[in-house]
């Protein structure tokens, strides 16, 4: 080979790398502008439901309350629960995981009582789809209601997480109703 033919071939060999390397660089970009172009609300598939363990209670009675979760298509590696309550009404008297995340990292567990405000939050580095319960709390009724009364709300600033994802995937949340006698 002519010795005056390497620099060029040298040359013509690094451009195709640059222009190979900046193709690869635009195309991730643009399907990664593409994905954000999807509405949040297209990929949030996630319920989370309000479930108590009677439907009807006395004063001073304790019950369980859980915070179950149906992932649907969305993998979910965290959540951030802001929950509302009476506490006229019922007592929580603790809050604690639940089993739907494998290997859960509590992150934070704080219960106003006197405000009726919860905020709870967990994380899993592995990850899950499907049905369980992020959260159990254990309640305790506190005063005689006129018929059936809102347990507790989900307020619509908690976030579910997932994998790959920078928006909350929490599409509906569902309440429940009790009876204090």
């Amino acid at each position: 080979m002519n010795p005056s033919r390497k620099p060029v071939l040298f040359l013509a060999l690094g451009i195709v790398v640059a222009l190979v390397t900046l193709l690869l660089i635009t195309s991730s970009s643009q399907r990664k502008k593409e994905e954000e172009r999807i509405p949040a609300d297209r990929r949030a598939f996630t319920t989370l439901s309000v479930v108590a363990s009677k439907n009807q209670v006395t004063v001073g009675e304790q019950f369980t309350i859980e915070v179950r979760i149906a992932s649907g298509e969305n993998r979910i590696n965290g959540v951030q629960l802001e929950l509302q309550y009476d506490p006229t009404v019922i007592a929580i008297e603790n809050v604690s995981e639940g089993d739907f995340l494998p290997k859960p990292i509590l992150l934070n567990n704080a219960n106003n009582k006197a405000e009726g405000f919860i905020l709870f939050a967990l994380g899993s580095i592995d990850g899950k789809k499907g049905n369980g319960a992020v959260a159990k709390l254990t309640a305790r009724a506190q005063k005689r209601t006129r018929g059936q009364t809102e347990l507790l709300t989900i307020r619509p600033t908690s976030l579910i997480t997932e994998f790959d994802n920078k928006n909350s995937v929490l599409k509906e949340v569902k309440g429940a109703t009790i009876v204090i006698r």
